[in-house]
């Protein structure tokens, strides 16, 4: 099994990227596969506007904070681009279950929850059944903390996303 940690992509985020965080040097944490796949390769607008998990594809996609996204179609697309705080996976698609015991672990889109507008990725069917709004509150509170625990991992060598 693959350490998680593995999976974790951060990017350092410059001023010049208009588009990206809003200072220099912050620091985003998401969960990728090993192309630099954001969500496993789901629409995160779908999640939405279906009320379940569709597999994009790959003549639909987008780069953001250095992730790639896959859409259903150039609808959604458009849709994400408009809005992409909207759609993105809340604690970057890590599973809030497994950040609040601190043990962190991509979620798997097959286990969502939608809370108040913020699509949340579980890890697994346990983590499914044990997410409650607890562990939403006690993340919040511990994101900085986990942006600077990990902070010092960097992206693999000859790492790059793949278009």
């Amino acid at each position: 099994m693959r350490n998680p940690i593995q999976t974790l992509v951060i990017a350092v985020l410059f001023s010049f990227l208009p588009a990206a965080a809003s200072s220099a040097g912050d620091i985003v944490l998401l969960h990728t596969n090993e192309n630099g796949v954001a969500v496993s390769g789901y629409d995160p607008v779908a999640f939405f506007e279906e009320g379940e998990p569709v597999k994009g594809m790959v003549e639909h996609r987008a780069v953001h904070k250095g992730a790639l996204y896959y859409f259903v179609s150039e609808d959604n697309l458009d849709t994400f681009r408009a809005r992409p705080e909207k759609y993105e996976p809340r604690f970057g698609g890590f599973c809030p279950v497994s950040l609040a015991e601190d043990k962190p672990e991509g979620g798997d889109p097959e286990n969502f929850r939608i809370v108040d507008g913020q699509l949340y990725l579980l890890h697994d069917s346990d983590a499914a059944r044990r997410f409650n709004e607890q562990h939403i509150a006690f993340v919040e509170k511990q994101w900085d903390h986990y942006r600077e625990k990990y902070g010092d991992i960097h992206m693999p060598e000859g790492f790059e996303i793949k278009e």
